[in-house]
């Protein structure tokens, strides 16, 4: 099986480096510009998201595990709409994939009205019940920026139904999973490839095609909204807009860091199963914090198992980010550069990062244990910062 490996798919969480053009496109906008259009991006992914919403059916999407996003080309997210912060991280990998590995083979060309879909967690989700539909979003021919819409769907045609097979001892248990491929193109669906998704999850296809149809209408609304701007203020300023809004993500959340002690600090917690087995697991982080970045590492951590409470390192990052944006960085941009001073270690073969063969489609559980060991360290970092009433008790 071919599959990115898990330390690649960690670096491609951080922001491209911007290129000469994008910089000078960034420093040609106005303060006042950069401020009415940077909410005018947020107000285009907050109607896409109740277009989503409205047109879809699932009860775990309209209770708010669901995203609507806007990348660079390269892939970088610049903003979202979320009902859940895991996304923010898990939205960035299937673009990243898509542009370094896809687009330049024979026949992968990116071309407007195209429709991508992923929901593999080794291409980037943190379990194949999140499932994302991107689509490129083009100006005269250009590539100027990304769009996608997730969605927890509570069928894959797993062993189990809904999405989440406990007694999962590997992949092979799991169900549907897709790396990212093109399954529309000059803006229609490919009626063979959704006949094969569909019999892939043959317990609810209904449920599964109307979500699937639901998501490229948020994406297909965030295109036009993206291509009126450019239309009306140009592919420059676009490319500007986006650009200083990652700048921005990342001078906030290193300026935010530096008001913190420099220290290391460590917690543990533990969880009493991997499964429907009893089954004691100890999860460990160390978090080092040095002038403006942050360094977690979960070594430490039990090893690897037969059950399905494991979660790849990217989506251990992704459950570190549902706490980072819900207390310390709770007023800065949700935004993949928001992340950029993080890094993150892991030690082979625990249940944080195990094999790929392993059966992830429980990482929700352990990684519920990670939102335990954040507030613990963070708390002891931030007790005397200006930051202090962020700080918070564990997540029930």
């Amino acid at each position: 099986m071919s599959f990115v490996r898990q330390e690649e798919l960690l670096r491609w969480l951080k922001p491209e480096a911007p290129s000469d053009y994008e910089r000078r496109c960034a420093e040609q906008l106005e303060a006042i510009d950069y401020d009415v259009y940077r909410h005018k991006l947020q107000l285009i992914l907050s109607e896409a998201l109740d277009i989503f919403v409205n047109c879809g059916i699932s009860d775990v999407a309209m209770a708010g595990d669901v995203g609507i996003f806007l990348f660079t080309p390269e892939g970088d997210l610049v903003a979202c709409s979320v009902g859940s912060y895991l996304h923010i991280v898990s939205s960035v990998l299937p673009v990243k994939y898509i542009m370094r590995k896809l687009r330049h083979l024979p026949g992968m060309a990116i071309r407007e009205g195209d429709f991508y879909f992923c929901n593999d967690p080794q291409f980037g989700m943190v379990h194949n019940a999140d499932q994302i539909v991107l689509m490129p979003i083009f100006h005269s021919g250009t590539l100027v920026a990304w769009t996608g819409a997730i969605a927890h769907t509570g069928e894959t045609g797993a062993t189990e139904p809904g999405g989440m097979p406990v007694r999962a001892r590997s992949r092979f248990d799991e169900g549907m999973k897709m790396p990212p491929f093109r399954i529309g193109e000059r803006y229609q669906l490919r009626p063979d490839l959704l006949q094969m998704m569909e019999n892939y999850v043959s317990r609810s296809p209904r449920k599964f095609m109307i979500e699937l149809r639901a998501r490229l209408s948020a994406c297909d609304r965030v295109r036009i909204r993206i291509q009126e701007l450019v239309s009306l203020k140009g592919a420059d300023f676009l490319a500007g807009l986006l650009r200083k809004c990652l700048d921005e993500a990342e001078a906030s959340a290193r300026q935010r860091i530096r008001g913190w002690n420099d220290g290391t600090y460590r917690a543990v917690t533990f969880t009493d199963s991997i499964g429907l087995e009893e089954g004691l697991q100890r999860v460990s982080l160390t978090l080092v914090k040095s002038e403006d970045t942050l360094l977690l590492d979960f070594s430490g951590t039990s090893p690897e198992h037969e059950g399905s409470y494991h979660a790849f390192p990217h989506a251990v990052a992704a459950h570190a980010a549902i706490y980072l944006f819900s207390w310390p960085f709770c007023d800065l941009p949700r935004s993949s550069a928001t992340l950029a001073p993080c890094e993150f270690v892991f030690a082979p073969g625990t249940a944080l990062s195990p094999r790929p063969e392993a059966s992830t489609s429980n990482s929700v559980m352990i990684g519920s244990a990670v939102m335990s060991l954040l507030p613990n360290c963070f708390a002891k970092m931030m007790f005397d910062s200006p930051q202090r009433e962020f700080i918070s008790a564990a997540m029930g």
